[in-house]
């Protein structure tokens, strides 16, 4: 072998080992920034990911909770006929069966839209289920045999479960949702104290006056009501309030005011002769 090519095989291995140095320095240079973007990165589309399940999830509490508004709308109405018939006025006879209808289709779009299952899937579930005994309620009210006082406790109690699901969005993140979830809640109230009392006067309206104990639970839906509006004004945008507004302002609001204040100068005993 010539000097040359032993220089040759003994330099090859030291060319080799220089070039093995700076590669590894660069991976080792590129590694720690390479590994923190990936973690960033991680953790970027792992927190994407939340939110996107978190505001799907929202929506979808939103949904339900407005298809269970709808179903207890309907109650309120069956609930106020109801009542108004078992006080001895045959005139809601004819519109009884369609509120019904309306209530028992209700249901079954609430039913259809929570039969996947889950946390607030669930919750509706079960108070929807308190309905069951609508059956034996109705077959009491078209017989006669159904008591007022007892018939209205049930639907109002039905309406009670339906109200207060929790759906999860006291928590959310979103300011602005939360104060339209809050406005809705108040809202919610304000509209069932003002389907109680209709009810409770079509009955006592039929009935021709308050029976025994009857004004004092009149007096407690208005005061309710009262307190239900004050927390929505609370709550409400500006426009929500001025749409508030106009709607107690309405001719029928007014006409029913005026009924209140009939029913609010008569007590116990007193008879009342009005159209209800």
């Amino acid at each position: 072998m010539s000097l040359y090519d032993a220089d040759t095989e003994r330099s090859v291995p030291t060319r080799s080992r220089t070039g093995d140095t700076i590669r590894l320095r660069i991976v080792r240079t590129l590694a720690l920034p390479m590994a923190a973007v990936l973690v960033l990165l991680t953790v970027i589309t792992l927190g994407e990911i939340s939110n996107y399940r978190s505001a799907a999830a929202t929506a979808r509490a939103v949904t339900i909770n407005l298809a269970v508004q709808a179903l207890i709308q309907e109650l309120q109405t069956e609930r106020g006929l109801t009542a108004g018939l078992l006080g001895g006025n045959a005139g809601f006879q004819a519109e009884v069966a369609p509120a019904r209808a309306r209530v028992d289709a209700q249901r079954a779009a609430v039913e259809k839209l929570i039969s996947g299952g889950g946390d607030v899937e669930d919750r509706v579930a079960t108070a929807v289920r308190q309905l069951d005994g609508l059956a034996g309620v109705r077959a009491g009210t078209d017989t006669g045999s159904g008591a007022r006082a007892a018939t209205f406790a049930f639907y109002t109690g039905r309406i009670a479960d339906l109200s207060q699901v929790d759906y999860g969005l006291g928590g959310v993140a979103d300011a602005e949702l939360r104060r339209g979830v809050a406005a809705l809640d108040a809202l919610s109230e304000v509209k069932e104290a003002t389907a109680q009392e209709r009810a409770f006067l079509n009955g006592v309206f039929s009935a021709s006056g308050f029976r025994t104990g009857e004004f004092l639970q009149f007096v407690t839906m208005r005061s309710t009501k009262d307190v239900a509006q004050t927390a929505f004004g609370r709550y409400a945008s500006a426009s929500e309030r001025d749409a508030s507004t106009y709607v107690f302002d309405t001719g029928a609001a007014r006409e029913a005011a005026y009924f209140e204040q009939v029913a609010l100068k008569s007590g116990d005993g007193k008879y009342l002769q009005v159209n209800p």
